[in-house]
């Protein structure tokens, strides 16, 4: 753990999630110096940011509220952690949708009345006291989780599953083309920036992943501009009925019938921003920071637009359990895109199925991203070998 000198600078930002460090080079490309708090306080991180890495949300509430009042920002992992949530928001400045924001658009569910105007379809779902049949044609999901895990299909195999020991409910299933869109939401009235859609990995046997697991995303894609207009309303209609602002994205399917489906509202900074960051060459953490009145200094875009079509990002996970023996790769610069990122420190222990690091790639098409892309998760594997 890499601690500071004790005195705030004007544009310091706590970062706190379950992995901080695209956050942090996102706030550093948008002028922040970033502090955070995560579970794996990579090598990475670790070269550009103060951090302290933490067991449990329980430890994180102890640590964030001992602090002096600060401008704070959460990503993955937190909107499940509503003690967390509430500590953010009574000590400290949060640069983020508060835990009552949170409350109303998960799970999606309950959003089916507020987005009608949108015409977007919305999954069924049921509650763990009222089970649908286990025919298929629905999917086990744990009530407060993220990047995919612990959800199955709800079949005859899934009747001991370990997500029915946990709070949990049943979702209409869908099947398609998953997909990410972003926006941004300014603390004004008007009209909310849309951003871009990527494509998403899931399950990628390459990536040692589960059937439903999140591995990353490419991009950008164009989909049909009717299509895209629908996605666009609902992102206007998340600020304008539900209160969300600054950065934050929804995950949707889109069918065999082109018709699309949301499946979950993230209210945060998803992992999908720093590829787009990359595209653009503008750091949307200006604007998610703005959104907020972020009490401190902010530098204009730093402009550094990839020359390449398409980009690409998966998370590698854990075949084995094994521990660190030698530096995957060395830390990038937040500046450039990146090989390799989360680089975990060495004596670093893992187990099976834990996430270790983050591959990027280019592309001049979608498919010969994702060739790269295979191609960086092999190499990840051979250092494993």
């Amino acid at each position: 753990m890499a601690e500071g000198n004790g005195s705030r600078k004007s544009n310091e930002l706590l970062i706190v999630g379950a992995s901080t460090r695209a956050a942090a080079y996102s706030a550093i490309r948008a002028g922040c110096t970033p502090v955070c708090y995560d579970f794996y306080a990579d090598s990475d991180t670790q070269a550009v940011a103060e951090v302290h890495q933490i067991a449990d949300p329980q430890q994180l509430v102890a640590l964030i509220c001992q602090r002096p009042p600060a401008e704070v920002m959460y990503v993955g992992g937190i909107e499940n952690a509503p003690d967390v949530l509430t500590c953010l928001s009574e000590k400290h400045h949060l640069i983020g949708n508060p835990l009552e924001t949170v409350q109303k658009i998960r799970p999606v569910s309950e959003l089916k009345q507020g987005l009608r105007l949108a015409r977007v379809n919305i999954p069924e779902s049921r509650t763990a006291d009222d089970p649908p049949p286990a025919d298929g044609t629905w999917c086990l999901k744990p009530v407060h989780s993220a990047g995919g895990f612990g959800i199955a299909v709800w079949d005859e195999h899934a009747q001991d599953h370990p997500t029915l020991k946990r709070e949990h409910i049943y979702q209409q299933r869908v099947t398609g083309v998953p997909y990410s869109a972003l926006f941004v939401a300014s603390g004004k009235p008007g009209d909310v920036r849309f951003v871009g859609i990527t494509q998403q990995i899931l399950g990628d046997p390459n990536c040692n992943a589960d059937t439903f697991q999140w591995c990353g995303n490419i991009g950008p894609c164009i989909l049909d501009v009717g299509i895209e207009h629908r996605i666009r309303r609902v992102g206007n209609i998340l600020k304008s009925m539900f209160g969300m602002k600054g950065i934050f994205g929804i995950d949707f399917v889109l069918d065999e019938n082109e018709e699309p489906w949301l499946i979950e509202v993230n209210p945060r900074y998803p992992g999908s921003t720093e590829l787009l960051e990359h595209i653009t060459g503008y750091p949307l953490l200006v604007d998610h920071c703005l959104a907020f009145d972020f009490d401190g200094e902010l530098n204009p875009p730093w402009g550094h637009a990839i020359q390449s079509d398409f980009v690409a990002k998966a998370i590698y996970y854990s075949p084995r359990d094994f521990e660190v023996a030698s530096l995957l790769a060395e830390p990038a610069s937040p500046e450039v895109f990146p090989n390799i990122t989360d680089i975990p420190t060495v004596g670093t222990k893992f187990q099976m199925g834990d996430p270790v690091c983050s591959v990027f790639a280019t592309g001049s098409t979608l498919v010969d991203c994702h060739v790269s892309l295979q191609q960086q998760l092999q190499r990840v594997a051979s250092w494993m070998a």
